[in-house]
């Protein structure tokens, strides 16, 4: 509800919505009755980054109930959305985006070691969940791990649908001295 902001009620839906890991969008009702109707949109924007931002992926459709505003808009983008969230990539595309981010900005050395992503590959969708095999999972920081996200927002979108991203130590190609 515009006239309201984002309340609490509405930020332990969010929550849900988020530890669920489901799509989403936000849909911002009764515009055209908010203080800030029908002009800068911007400064609600603002508000909902800043009470929503674990949810920044979410599209945002402004409605009004009574203008008959926005609603067509609110099923193309669940349409939208639905398509985004059950989305597969090829692994050679995955891999790739991975290489450019990894260019970019290196992983951090952890004890004087380097972390080394080896290869993600998409494992599931609905929601789009990666898998990244890695030398030592424990060197990846979630500072890390949210770079990394960014990155695969910027090539995939996937918006309005989460991203999960699972780590996995590689195994080693050796054989075993016993046998």
């Amino acid at each position: 509800d515009c006239t309201d902001g984002v309340t609490d009620t509405d930020l332990k839906i969010a929550g849900i919505v988020q530890k669920s890991n489901r799509a989403c969008i936000i849909v911002a009702s009764k515009w055209d009755e908010s203080d800030d109707a029908p002009g800068d949109r911007q400064a609600f924007m603002k508000h909902l980054v800043r009470r929503l931002h674990f949810l920044s992926h979410a599209p945002v459709v402004f409605t009004s109930g009574l203008n008959k505003e926005g609603l067509k808009k609110v099923y193309s983008e669940i349409t939208r959305v639905h398509t985004q969230f059950t989305r597969r990539e090829s692994t050679s595309v995955w891999n790739q985006t991975m290489q450019d981010a990894i260019t970019s900005r290196p992983p951090p050395t952890v004890k004087g070691k380097r972390l080394k992503l080896n290869y993600i590959t998409q494992t599931s969708t609905a929601p789009p969940t990666v898998t990244i095999f890695v030398n030592q999972p424990d060197f990846l920081r979630d500072q890390y791990k949210r770079y990394l996200e960014r990155m695969f927002r910027r090539r995939f979108g996937f918006e309005g649908a989460p991203i999960v991203i699972q780590i996995r130590r590689r195994r080693s190609k050796r054989k075993s001295p016993v046998s």
